[in-house]
């Protein structure tokens, strides 16, 4: 059976385990589930504690790496929750980001051209953060952010804020292209984009 992905992985926190979440999770299935009994149907098919999922670029290099300290694999919602995420996205030129969550889920989805790519909604104390060099950083919070970690590409309609070296804001959405480092801020009724300039160290100083 044909992986719907077909990228190269490697797993961390147990292989026994992570083979039979590879098995279950990431190859195509048409056979229907078995029946279960009802105390047992929200039960997990695969649990996993403290995996890290890795995926590389067709040259070897890293594309992004998944840790979390447990992951819940559901074959018949055809997801997989995981309890404290962090992901690392490696973009080609840039420094790389981090995200980081309360939990997480991830899952298929078909992605613009209709080719299946894989989404990780990551909910409750959302961080985005890039290190900028010489003890800065860009730093997005929100509640909740849909990041595509094959595009490098991550929105959300929630309210976030934003802080960089000299500058602070908040706004009511954002979607950025993490592979070329470009974001797009969003306002809705009542709430627009608002972009203060915040004081540096030793500004004002004599």
């Amino acid at each position: 059976m044909k992986s719907p992905i077909g990228k190269q992985w490697r797993w961390g926190g147990g292989f026994a385990a992570a083979f039979v979440f590879a098995l279950v999770f990431l190859q195509a299935d048409d056979r229907p589930a078995p029946d279960l009994p009802p105390e047992l149907r929200d039960e997990p098919d695969v649990y996993i504690d403290g995996a890290v999922i890795t995926q590389f670029r067709e040259d070897g290099a890293l594309r992004y790496r998944i840790a979390s300290d447990e992951i819940r694999q559901y074959e018949r919602q055809g997801l997989a929750r995981l309890a404290g995420p962090v992901l690392d996205l490696y973009p080609r030129a840039e420094p790389p980001w981090r995200v980081s969550a309360e939990r997480g889920v991830l899952r298929t989805v078909a992605g613009p051209s209709g080719a299946p790519e894989e989404q990780l909604l990551l909910r409750e104390n959302v961080v985005l953060r890039r290190d900028l060099g010489d003890g800065g950083a860009l730093v997005v919070n929100t509640a909740s952010l849909y990041v595509y970690p094959e595009r490098q590409y991550a929105r959300t309609d929630r309210p976030v804020m934003i802080e960089a070296p000299g500058r602070r804001g908040t706004a009511a959405g954002f979607e950025g292209d993490l592979e070329r480092g470009w974001m797009r801020l969003s306002s809705a009724p009542g709430q627009r984009v608002h972009i203060v300039a915040a004081p540096r160290p030793g500004d004002g100083d004599p």
